[in-house]
Order: C-alpha cells, then structure tokens, then sequence
C-alpha cells in the first residue's frame, strides 16, 4: 500500500525526498529512510512535539 502511494505521487511529477504516512495504531512496513511513521499516540505525545519542533527549528 505504501508503494502505491509513493508511486502516486511520483506519477503526479513531484520529486519528494520523504514521504509521511498517518496511523491510528502501527504500522507493518520495512523501515526505510524516505519514510517517516507517525501514529496518532505520536502526534499528541508532547515530548516527540516538543523534539520535532526543536528539530524544525534548527534547519
């Protein structure tokens, strides 16, 4: 599923670097560096927040 995504989007011309996918609970893919997994306890954990802004901030 997530290759057809990536394939969608490269269909479409964009040339991404990264790609983020959104999960309720897990995930069941291979780890791989364009990939970014955020789950929902993810998002609203204010520690990965915190870090991830810090992260933003700096670039």
């Amino acid at each position: 599923m997530i290759e057809d995504e990536i394939r969608q989007v490269n269909d479409t011309g964009l040339n991404c670097y990264k790609y983020g996918f959104f999960s309720r609970s897990d995930f069941n893919a291979d780890i791989d560096e364009r990939l970014i997994f955020i789950t929902l306890e993810n998002l609203y954990d204010e520690k990965a927040m915190s870090h991830s802004r810090r992260k933003r901030s700096s670039v």
